[in-house]
């Protein structure tokens, strides 16, 4: 109630301050900048000769038949816009601002002082009076000061054109739409005018309806997955002012009457101790009703489940719910809560829990498949070793050779080649010395499916436990029936963040061109009342496919768009997020979505990405920068030990200044390295410390010889970029 008080008498003080106007000491000329994010126009004010804010007064006019009034945002961060500021009347907007504690607050004049936001109601040229003739415009600094308004074209006129159509399915193989077919939403369209790439998606009733700048454009349809092809060829058109292009449909098809069961589980962290909300999402992605559906939830061994939101049974360790019959494209969702344990965990451990859909059998399977299928398990044998175990537990042998990569936290070790017959099993026992150990493969090239088999073991031992290795590596969940969620239980923590898995490996957080990268947007309502509708904004870099996007799984109902060309804009309507001083729990959300790097990216290039996070009128709190590289993991050297009972290492590989060689035992030892052709470029003893300086060796491939006492302990291979 005094809440309520305060604004109501902070909304007089304003209006007893400006009416009557008083005489103007000087005059603020405002810059309008207008531009489209989709069916929305954006109109940014700007001003460069007050450098601080007080207080201000102005009016809006517009055709209530062309624009309707979105929302505003003020770039000062002690200026918050609650309903009681402005005054919104059809075809009027009155704006009555000030700062919060009634002191003058900082501008950047580099950022506009108002930001509003109008939806398009009509695709056609219209004209608004920026400022309302009606209503005094004042501009005050500071308690002193008043100053008039002015505006730079005051009359904007929008010139821009719309393209509009429908998504149909083709239920008959002949590429024809269906009357009576499902409707397809959230397909994903590409204009592409040479210079910009926009991006929409289709509504609820499988419209598109997108106002675009004038230009030609190439108009696309991706299909949703690889169970459908597009009818479609892509459409050449050119878009002018004032036009209104309609009937751009597209027609797309199943390639196979198949259903699969989709799944994405995430939660906003794990605490030790507590109880920690999960959320599961399934749909059926096929292109069939996926028959007994179900969804099976395996918990972390230190995980207690609390609650579900849906009934299940027990088999094993496994959670199973039973969804019956699922349409395509119906999605679903089921909470739980799970506590960590308090007493056998400690601080930075990781855990995991896996969803694995049903029906999950591959809808299409290469003629060259063989039928073998390789799995990798890992387990502390108490706490003595660490037990991998690789089997092959398909029909058919494995046609040739493959690979597998034994990581010990951060160091690859050189790959191992192996090869196993139907049902026949490789173990391999490492020493149980605390670290993070990871085994990794692959199928075979015809594998009909996106596994990348691998396993982990982390802190088995008796010593010093490492944590924080597991996820630099990616998951084995490339296949969309399954998802694995591994994350360290935390303290504290930054609240509104940008997460990307896997964290990638190394300084510069390496990963491969075709890994996914799962990123996870987290935000807390830190404020002192309910947040009612939080919009999160996050530009899709070029060095990210956009293609391959899709949202997965968010804490709350949202919905999304593409806005400008390719900005993604989430919005969480009415989420009615508590405060953390109320309840600080249920303060908490965050959305998770996924997508490749473009194929084009080579070695070395980089991706950034960052989002703003709105709650309802506030300034924007941008989230910190995640950043990834391309490039191969750093493997371990080639190693060739003259002795079997030492274990060598070196890393990292390829290597741009320093090359840093381990033994599993105290020895001092000399080294000497020479270039491709036997050249001697140094010579010296080791220094631990130091490492061996590569900096002044050019681009190439150089061996180390490793000696003690005279005697050669090993060779080593490594690479300089």
């Amino acid at each position: 109630m005094k809440k309520h008080i305060y604004l109501s008498l902070l909304f007089v003080a304003c209006t007893a301050l400006f009416t009557p106007l008083k005489a103007c000491q000087d005059t603020v000329l405002f810059t309008p900048q207008y531009s489209f994010e989709g069916d929305l126009l954006i109109v940014e004010l700007y001003q460069n000769q007050k450098n601080r804010f007080l207080s201000l007064q102005v009016g809006i006019a517009y055709d209530p038949a062309v624009l309707s009034f979105n929302n505003i945002n003020v770039s000062t961060p002690s200026t918050a816009i609650g309903e009681s500021s402005w005054n919104n009347l059809p075809g009027r907007l009155l704006l009555i601002l000030s700062s919060n504690d009634g002191f003058p607050q900082p501008i950047d004049l580099s950022k506009p002082l108002i930001t509003m936001k109008f939806n398009i109601l009509k695709s056609q040229s219209t004209s608004y009076f920026i400022k309302d003739p009606n209503m005094a415009g004042e501009f005050a600094a500071d308690i002193n000061s008043a100053s008039c308004i002015k505006f730079v074209n005051n009359q904007i006129d929008l010139t821009f054109g719309t393209i509009a159509g429908k998504v149909l399915l083709d239920t008959e193989d002949d590429c024809l739409a269906n009357s009576g077919a499902r409707i397809l939403e959230n397909w994903k369209l590409i204009f592409d005018n040479g210079n910009n790439t926009f991006v929409r998606t289709t509504k609820a009733d499988g419209s598109y309806h997108a106002g675009l700048p004038v230009g030609t454009y190439s108009v696309s349809l991706i299909p949703k997955n690889d169970l459908y092809s597009i009818c479609s060829a892509p459409v050449t058109l050119t878009l002018q002012k004032d036009q209104m292009i309609t009937g751009i449909d597209f027609t797309t098809k199943p390639i196979k009457s198949c259903a699969i069961l989709q799944t994405n589980i995430n939660a906003a962290f794990f605490r030790r101790c507590f109880d920690n909300s999960v959320r599961i999402r399934y749909e059926n992605i096929g292109t069939i009703s996926a028959e007994n559906a179900s969804v099976s939830v395996l918990l972390d061994d230190y995980m207690t489940l609390i609650t579900a939101s849906l009934p299940y049974t027990l088999e094993g360790d496994t959670l199973v719910f039973k969804l019956g019959n699922i349409s395509p494209d119906d999605p679903g969702f089921i909470d739980i809560v799970v506590n960590i344990d308090c007493q056998n965990t400690e601080i930075g451990q990781t855990h995991c829990i896996m969803a694995l859909g049903y029906p999950n059998e591959p809808c299409l399977i290469p003629s060259a498949y063989v039928g073998s299928e390789v799995v990798v398990n890992g387990i502390c044998d108490n706490d003595d070793k660490v037990v991998f175990t690789l089997t092959n537990i398909g029909l058919g042998n494995m046609p040739t050779p493959i690979e597998y990569i034994v990581v010990e936290d951060d160091v690859m070790r050189p790959p191992v080649t192996y090869q196993l017959n139907a049902n026949e099993s490789l173990v391999l026992d490492l020493d149980a010395d605390g670290k993070t150990y990871s085994l990794i493969t692959r199928n075979e090239i015809n594998f009909p499916g996106l596994s990348r088999p691998r396993a982990f073991v982390e802190g088995c031992g008796r010593g010093n436990t490492s944590t924080g290795f597991v996820n630099l590596l990616p998951l084995d969940d490339f296949d969309p029936f399954v998802d694995i969620l591994c994350m360290q239980n935390i303290g504290a923590y930054d609240p509104n963040d940008i997460t990307g898995f896997p964290a990638g490996y190394g300084d510069k957080k390496y990963i491969e061109k075709y890994d996914k990268i799962e990123y996870k947007i987290r935000f807390q309502n830190t404020g002192t009342d309910t947040a009612f509708n939080i919009v999160i904004r996050n530009m899709i870099e070029d060095h990210l496919d956009i293609n391959t996007f899709k949202m997965t799984v968010a804490s709350h109902d949202y919905s999304f768009q593409f806005e400008k060309d390719k900005e993604l804009v989430v919005t969480f309507k009415d989420i009615q997020l508590v405060d953390s001083f109320k309840n600080e729990a249920l303060s908490h959300g965050y959305l998770v979505y996924e997508i490749y790097p473009s194929d084009v990216l080579v070695d070395e290039d980089r991706i950034e990405n960052r989002a703003e996070i709105y709650f309802d009128f506030n300034t924007p709190i941008q989230t910190n920068i995640e950043k990834h590289t391309i490039g191969r993991p750093l493997f371990v050297s080639s190693v060739i030990s003259l002795d079997p009972k030492i274990m060598i290492t070196a890393y990292p590989n390829p290597t741009s200044e320093k090359l840093i060689i381990n033994l599993d035992r105290a020895l001092n030892f000399s080294y000497t390295v020479f270039d491709n052709s036997g050249k001697i470029l140094q010579s010296d003893v080791y220094d631990k410390q130091q490492g061996i300086d590569c900096g002044s060796f050019g681009p190439g491939i150089f061996i180390v010889r490793i000696t003690d006492q005279s005697k050669t302990l090993a060779t080593i291979k490594f690479i300089k970029n």
